[in-house]
């Protein structure tokens, strides 16, 4: 190949190059003038499964009642579904756009506080029996423990502690639940006996007092955003053929020491 023919080969390389390094920063990137509030004894933070622009901002409170002027949100369409190396939510009928603790993990043996406020506008889409799940304390290389989801259009807590769903707790009725902000707290021991303990607090009350095993594994971490399980199930009931955009929006997501140091 001429001298003329290696440059222009070099060029276009150089230009995908860049493009593709365009595209990635876009995917990625959110409005950096904007920064979601303290999060405490948290670690670092990484998007998971999800890489649409739309599905993960910062933007400013668009409701006017959110406790701080930022906040995080969440938005999964049809067809948002991504993969890595061990999973593959493509093949296992699921959407999500969440984001994984990825520092600062909770080990067998450890108590913390937890705190976050979250919102689900007044068109939020019914999408039961597709399970639609807001939050989740999940164990390293296993499955979760305790997941915040929507089960016939109501809040509750899933118990999986002892390795598989036990129980649902109902957290918020259906008729309370949308266009309003709601506080969740949670006070855990992290064990696999039965020194472990789980206290959720929904708008100040509590919830659940769980006293025993927590976990079945020996380390926690936290998951945020909208994460929609068993997609095919929405269609199998007679419903339309593509499932419904949900959007959620979050604030003040927050790990301490004590219940007082959360916002």
């Amino acid at each position: 190949m001429s001298k003329n023919g290696w440059r222009s080969v070099l060029a276009i390389f150089l230009i995908a190059g860049l493009a593709a390094g365009l595209i990635a920063l876009t995917i990625g990137s959110v409005n950096e003038s904007l920064t979601p509030a303290d999060r405490g004894l948290f670690g670092p933070f990484a998007r998971s499964m999800n890489v649409q622009p739309h599905g993960y901002t910062i933007i400013k409170d668009p409701t006017g009642k959110a406790p701080h002027p930022v906040v995080e949100r969440f938005e999964v369409r049809a067809g948002d579904c991504h993969f890595n190396n061990g999973w593959s939510d493509c093949d296992k009928d699921r959407e999500r756009s969440e984001l994984r603790e990825t520092g600062a993990l909770s080990p067998v043996g450890t108590s913390a506080w937890y705190g976050w406020w979250f919102y689900l506008p007044a068109d939020w889409p019914n999408v039961y029996p597709t399970k639609t799940t807001i939050a989740q304390f999940h164990q390293v290389r296993a499955h979760p423990v305790w997941m915040f989801l929507l089960r016939q259009g109501e809040l509750v807590l899933d118990d999986q502690s002892i390795g598989r769903t036990t129980r649902y707790v109902p957290l918020i009725e259906a008729n309370r639940l949308k266009g309003v902000w709601h506080r969740i707290e949670v006070y855990a021991h992290w064990s696999h006996d039965k020194a472990g303990f789980l206290k959720v607090y929904v708008n100040g009350g509590l919830k659940v007092d769980h006293k025993g095993r927590t976990m079945t594994t020996d380390m926690i971490y936290f998951r945020y955003g909208v994460y929609r399980s068993f997609i095919s199930r929405y269609r199998s009931n007679g419903a339309d053929e593509v499932i419904p955009t949900q959007a959620a929006y979050f604030a003040n997501v927050m790990k301490a020491e004590a219940r007082d140091a959360l916002k």
